[in-house]
């Protein structure tokens, strides 16, 4: 079971820290609202109801638990695949951060409010935010065991810039609804069925890894749609690939040389880039070190470089 501090946290969308906590309490302490889960819903999708609603109907709405400050934590809760987890842990604090982050950076992956301009790979649909939720849960399966699509539309409206746009009432059906335009990436490109090279790279685990890399020409996009679909490039490896690790030059013609890609780097890029771990440069530092046997996984060919020479010189390098 969460703690009123945590409840009160996740309701008013703060990060769960123990100053963070009290402060929540306190908030709803001298505020008509409570927080607080209905009977026959999950206690780990708290809502603010009001504290006199709550009050007058005890077997309806169910409070959390204030745990004084001189107890170490609350008695652990089961969960459902029969472990015990102890809500008051920084274990749980961490893993509600960590599934915040990972929802996060998948969604700013799969959804754009500015035109990608490349109707190869993006679709043009209305979404409320639960329908983001939705498409959110094919990723992310247990998402509803943690949070509740209206904690979704918080995090949209707190993010950087709002990054999703303001919500707009459209007619959808002949209802009016409450969401937003956006281009949204098709899903063949993101989710990959098993076939004979994916299912030759889970036997082959203990003894290869598969490393990505991603390649940007300098044309005129955005920074934000170059980082877009840089780290779409690099999710697309990820599932389909297995890889471990994504390298990236960030703004680079297919044909230069590959040992001078990222001299310098494009550290206003790079430094957006949530799917990659680094550029060409590190790349070669990687192999250099790496003891394993290594696939290196491209999009296409021109996605190294269009030059047979460079490519036999780079790996005779990494030989």
């Amino acid at each position: 079971m969460l703690t009123k501090g945590q409840a009160s946290c996740l309701v008013l969308d703060w990060e769960p820290t123990k100053e963070n906590r009290e402060k929540a309490k306190n908030y709803f302490h001298e505020s008509p609202l409570d927080v607080a889960y209905r009977h026959d819903s999950n206690p780990l999708q708290p809502i603010a109801f009001a504290g006199e609603v709550i009050k007058k109907n005890p077997y309806v709405y169910k409070t959390y638990p204030d745990t004084p400050e001189t107890s170490p934590g609350l008695t652990p809760a089961a969960i459902d695949d029969g472990k015990m987890f102890n809500f008051e842990s920084e274990q749980c604090i961490d893993l509600l951060l960590r599934i915040k982050k990972a929802v996060l950076q998948v969604m700013k992956i799969l959804l754009a409010r500015k035109d990608p301009q490349n109707t190869a790979l993006f679709d043009h649909s209305f979404f409320t935010n639960q329908d983001i939720f939705q498409l959110l849960q094919k990723y992310f399966p247990d998402l509803d065991s943690y949070y509740t699509f209206q904690q979704i539309g918080q995090w949209i409206t707190a993010e950087e810039s709002d990054f999703l746009g303001k919500l707009t009432t459209s007619r959808v059906n002949g209802k009016p609804q409450r969401g937003r335009w956006l281009w949204v990436l098709k899903e063949d490109h993101i989710m990959e069925e098993n076939g004979t090279f994916r299912s030759h790279c889970k036997q082959q685990v203990d003894r290869w890894v598969n490393i990505g890399y991603v390649r940007k020409s300098n044309t005129k996009e955005s920074v934000e749609s170059r980082c877009r679909l840089l780290d779409t490039m690099a999710t697309r490896l990820i599932n389909r690939c297995f890889c471990t690790k994504i390298f990236a030059s960030a703004v680079c013609p297919t044909s230069q040389a590959l040992f001078l890609r990222d001299c310098p780097v494009k550290k206003e890029i790079m430094d957006r880039l949530s799917m990659c771990n680094g550029t060409t440069q590190d790349l070669f530092s990687y192999l250099s070190n790496c003891n394993k046997n290594v696939r290196l996984c491209i999009i296409d060919f021109a996605g190294l470089s269009t030059d047979p020479a460079d490519i036999t010189s780079f790996l005779k390098y990494v030989n």
